[in-house]
C-alpha cells in the first residue's frame, strides 16, 4: 500500500496540471495611448477539452485609468473588474472593456482566471505606455512686423515700376 501512495499522488498531480489549462485567457491591448484617450482591452477566452463548471475572471484597473464600460458587463469593486461564467455561458469568446487614460506613464495590467482547480494568471499583453497629449493645435511663430505689409509693398513696387516705364 505504501508503494501505491507515491504513484497515486503523481497521477493526481498530472491530472491537475492537465486540467488546470481548462480555460486560457489572453489579453490584447494597444502599445500606447494618450491622456484622455479611451483604450479597449480584449480578453480572448479559450475553453480546453475538459470544460470546467465555471470560471471567474478578475482584472485590475491600473493606476491612471478610469473605467468606462465592458461587454459583457462586469461587476466593478474598487479597481477590480469581475466576470463570472458558468454552464452554457462559459465558451470560447471575447470580453472587452474600455478604460480612459488619465495619467502619463507605464501602466501594468494584471488579472486572473479562477476555476475549481485553481487560479491562473491572464497571459498576453500586460503593459501599455500612456503619453501626455500633444498640443491640439500648434501655432506658427508670429511673424515680425505688420501682417500683410510684404504684400502691400510688393503691389506698390509693381505699380511704381509700371508708372516709371510710362514716363
Amino acid at each position: 500500500m505504501k508503494k501505491l501512495l507515491p504513484i497515486f499522488l503523481v497521477l493526481i498531480m498530472a491530472t491537475m496540471v492537465t486540467a488546470s489549462a481548462q480555460v486560457t485567457i489572453t489579453r490584447d491591448l494597444p502599445d500606447s495611448a494618450t491622456i484622455g484617450e479611451e483604450v479597449t482591452v480584449t480578453l480572448s477566452i479559450k475553453i480546453g477539452s475538459d470544460k470546467p463548471a465555471g470560471a471567474i475572471i478578475e482584472e485590475n484597473i491600473p493606476d491612471g485609468f478610469a473605467y468606462v464600460s465592458s461587454s459583457p458587463e462586469a461587476t466593478k469593486s474598487g479597481n477590480t473588474l469581475k466576470w463570472a461564467f458558468y454552464g452554457s455561458n462559459l465558451k470560447d469568446m471575447e470580453v472587452k472593456y474600455t478604460l480612459k487614460a488619465e495619467k502619463a506613464g507605464k501602466a501594468e495590467f494584471e488579472g486572473t482566471v479562477t476555476t475549481l482547480l485553481g487560479v491562473e494568471k491572464i497571459g498576453g499583453d500586460n503593459t501599455t505606455e500612456v503619453i501626455a497629449k500633444a498640443e491640439a493645435t500648434k501655432t506658427s511663430p508670429q511673424e515680425k512686423g505688420t501682417p500683410g505689409f510684404e504684400e502691400a509693398f510688393a503691389v506698390i513696387a509693381i505699380l511704381g515700376a509700371l508708372a516709371a516705364r510710362r514716363f
